[in-house]
């Protein structure tokens, strides 16, 4: 049998328990008793150290590393630092996350999720968007109040059936209606009026009711 021989200058290690002192791009300055060490962060450090931290440093040959944080003097916010493309994976179970003052969630690029079904709860909503574009199959809105405020807004679709109870439309300006046929059907009281009325056909204009009064 072959034994691999390990260089002891590569693979001895020591501990030291250190502040630090100094954090300047990936070198973390650590004071360890009388010395300073120049470490950098192991990758498996999560935590970002800072200044007045007390970390763990594993000292070989080939260099130093910061390999946990101890403890923080003081209660500052707690950044967990990775560099590259970063997979957080769960084979089995489910994945919670959970923050008593809020979540956030931010990237200049692209944010995406994936998923079987979404289910959103929240007692209030807002979004702000420079652009919308919504794709699926069915889409059902259900709530005790809607309100739409918009500069413009365009609809195109192939059917549209509406069942209000009531309807109440207020239009400052112009109505224009254009449609190759047009039926209106009142079950008791059909009324237009206004200021000016022209009504007008290329064809047959024909008036029906079993009484009709003019003037």
């Amino acid at each position: 049998m072959l034994e691999r021989k390990t260089q002891p200058e590569e693979t001895a290690a020591q501990h030291e328990v250190g502040t630090v002192s100094l954090v300047e791009g990936a070198t973390v300055m650590v004071r360890a008793g009388a010395a300073t060490l120049r470490a950098k962060r192991a990758v498996g450090c999560l935590v970002a150290p800072q200044p007045g931290d007390l970390v763990l440093v594993g000292v070989a040959a080939r260099g130093a590393w910061v390999l946990s944080v101890l403890e923080r003097p003081r209660e500052t916010a707690t950044t967990l630092s990775l560099d590259g493309d970063v997979a957080l994976t769960v084979d089995t179970g489910r994945l919670t996350v959970s923050a008593r003052d809020g979540v956030d969630v931010a990237s200049p690029a692209t944010l995406r999720a994936t998923a079987d079904r979404v289910e959103v709860s929240a007692r209030e909503a807002e979004g702000s968007f420079e652009g919308v574009r919504l794709l699926g199959g069915l889409v059902e809105l259900e709530g005790a109040r809607v309100r739409v405020v918009a500069e413009a807004l365009e609809q195109t679709v192939g059917r549209f059936t509406q069942r209000l109870g009531r309807a109440y439309r207020f239009i400052e300006e112009v109505d224009q209606l254009r449609a190759g046929g047009i039926d209106y059907v009142a079950r008791r009281l059909l009324a237009v009026h206004g200021e000016h009325a022209t009504v007008s056909a290329d064809g047959l204009v024909k008036v029906d009711g079993a009484q009709i009064h003019v003037g």
